[in-house]
C-alpha cells in the first residue's frame, strides 16, 4: 500500500491544497477539545476600592469610637449593659491581650486596633448578634470579624485563664473549696458540683447526628465544676450532643486522676462536730443521676419509696448541686451568645465557651446572681436567669456503670450524718 502513495515533490497543486485544508481542521478540533476541557480564564475584574466608603467611616460612625464612648459618659451602666463589663474590665483586657491579637501596620492599610477588636468579640458573646449585623453597627467587613471573633477568644483564655479558671491541685485547694460549701450550703466536705450544659449549635458539615442530642436539637456539651461561689474549677467542651454527662465524665483528664489517686484530694476526715469514733468521710464531688456513685462523686437516691433519712439527704445534696445549675445559668443570662444557635465550626465554638467561661469567673463580682435561700424560712428565691426561657426540657440521662460499694457506704454514711444532732439544720424536715 505504501508504493501507492504520491511523493511530497510529485503532488499535485489540488493534493497539496486538500492536505492544507485538512491540517487546519484538526489543528482546530484540537483547540476546541483544550477549550473543553479547559475553558478560558475570564479576565480579572478590576477592584475599585479595598473596602466599601461606609466601612472607612469606622473611626467617625462606629460603634467602638462613638457609641461606647457616649454610653461611658452619660451612663456608665448602659456602658455596662452593651459589654457586660465596665470600663476598667474593658481596658484591662485589651491591656492584657494585645500583645497576641496586634497586627502590624502595612503599605497597604492599617490594621484594626486592638480595642475594636475586644469590644466586636465581647459583643458577639454579648448578644450573639450575627457577623452581618456586628459589621453594619462597627464598621469591619463580616468576613475579617470571622476571624477577629475566634482570635480574640483565644487570647481572653490564653491571657487569663491560668488565674481564673484554674482546678486546684493542692490539698489546701480543695479544703478552701470544702469550706464555702460547708459554710454557705451545709453540705461538709464537698469539692465542687458537677453538671452538664448543651450549647446550641447548626450541624456542621459532615455532622451527621453525632450532634444530635435527646433534646432533639444539635449542640456541644459543656462539662463542668463549680466551686460554692458559682466560680468553674474545670470545664471540658468539645463533646458531641449525642453522648451523656456521664459517658463524658469517664474521658476527662480530672476522672483518670482521681482514679489514681492524682488530684491531691484531702484524705477521709472525720465530718464537723461527728464523735472522734465516726468513719473518716473523703471528699466528694456533688452531681445528678447522669453520673455514677463514686467515693469522689455522690448523687441524690433513686426517688422510689424513699425512708425520711433518705429525703432528707436528697434535700441536703440538692441544695448543693443547685450551684452548677446557677453558675450555667447566670453565665448564659450575661453572654446571650450561649442562648443561639452558635453558626460557627466545632472548634471555634470551643474557643467561644472557654472565653465566656473565664470571662464569668472573671466577672462573678456581678449583681446577676443565682438562687437565693431566704435567711428565716429558706424557701429559695430564684435568681434573674430563671427568668429566661429554657432551651429545652431538662432530662436526666442514666448511666449503666455500677456504684462501688465504698460509694454506698459512703452515702450511707451521709444520710445517717444530715438526720442525727450533729448534722441536722433546723429547717430541713420542713423541706422534704
Amino acid at each position: 500500500m505504501g508504493d501507492n502513495i504520491p511523493p511530497m515533490t510529485n503532488l499535485t497543486r489540488q493534493q497539496t491544497i486538500l492536505l492544507a485544508l485538512c491540517g487546519m481542521q484538526m489543528t482546530t478540533m484540537a483547540a476546541l477539545a483544550v477549550n473543553l476541557v479547559m475553558p478560558p480564564k475570564k479576565p480579572r475584574r478590576r477592584r475599585r476600592a479595598w473596602m466599601w466608603p461606609y466601612l472607612q467611616r469606622r473611626m467617625q460612625y462606629g460603634h467602638y469610637d462613638t457609641l461606647m464612648d457616649e454610653l461611658y459618659n452619660e451612663n456608665p451602666e448602659l456602658y455596662r449593659n452593651f459589654l457586660r463589663m465596665d470600663r476598667k474590665m474593658f481596658n484591662k483586657i485589651v491591656e492584657c491581650v494585645t500583645p497576641r491579637i496586634e497586627k502590624k501596620t502595612t503599605n497597604f492599610r492599617k490594621p484594626i486596633d486592638p480595642g475594636t477588636r475586644v469590644a466586636i468579640t465581647l459583643r458577639y458573646l454579648a448578644t450573639g448578634d450575627s457577623y452581618k449585623s456586628l459589621q453594619y453597627s462597627f464598621r469591619v467587613a463580616n468576613n475579617t470579624i470571622c476571624n477577629i471573633v475566634p482570635d480574640t477568644c483565644h487570647a481572653i483564655v490564653g491571657a487569663f485563664a491560668d488565674e481564673f479558671l484554674r482546678v486546684p491541685d493542692t490539698e489546701e485547694g480543695w479544703r478552701a473549696v470544702a469550706k464555702d460549701f460547708s459554710d454557705r450550703w451545709n453540705f461538709p466536705h464537698v469539692i465542687g458540683a458537677i453538671d452538664g450544659k448543651h450549647i446550641r449549635i447548626t450541624n456542621p458539615d459532615l455532622g451527621g447526628s453525632h450532634f444530635f442530642n435527646y433534646k432533639k436539637y444539635y449542640s456541644m456539651v459543656l462539662l463542668g465544676l463549680v466551686d460554692a461561689n458559682y466560680r468553674f474549677l474545670y470545664i471540658d467542651v468539645g463533646a458531641v450532643g449525642a453522648e451523656s454527662d456521664g459517658g463524658i465524665w469517664a474521658r476527662t483528664q480530672l476522672r483518670q486522676m482521681l482514679e489514681r489517686n492524682q488530684a491531691n484530694l484531702p484524705p477521709p476526715e472525720i465530718l464537723p462536730n461527728a464523735p472522734a469514733t465516726a468513719t473518716p468521710v473523703g471528699y466528694f464531688f456533688v452531681a445528678d443521676d447522669a453520673f455514677p456513685l463514686r467515693p469522689y462523686i455522690m448523687k441524690p437516691y433513686p426517688c422510689r419509696g424513699l425512708t425520711k433519712k433518705e429525703r432528707v439527704y436528697n434535700y441536703r445534696l440538692t441544695r448543693a448541686r443547685r450551684t452548677v445549675e446557677n453558675a450555667f445559668g447566670i453565665m448564659a443570662n450575661r453572654f446571650r451568645v450561649l442562648h443561639t444557635a452558635i453558626t460557627l465550626q466545632p472548634s471555634r465554638v470551643e474557643a467561644v465557651v472557654l472565653a465566656t467561661c473565664t470571662l464569668h469567673n472573671m466577672l462573678r463580682t456581678s449583681a446577676i446572681e443565682g438562687d437565693v435561700e431566704d435567711p428565716e424560712t429558706h424557701d429559695i428565691q430564684q435568681g434573674t436567669w430563671r427568668n429566661d426561657p429554657p432551651l429545652g426540657q431538662q432530662l436526666q440521662g442514666l448511666m449503666g456503670n455500677t456504684a462501688t460499694r465504698a460509694a454506698k457506704n459512703q452515702r450511707a454514711l451521709l444520710q445517717e450524718y444530715f438526720s442525727s444532732s450533729q448534722g441536722a439544720v433546723p429547717w430541713q424536715d420542713d423541706k422534704i
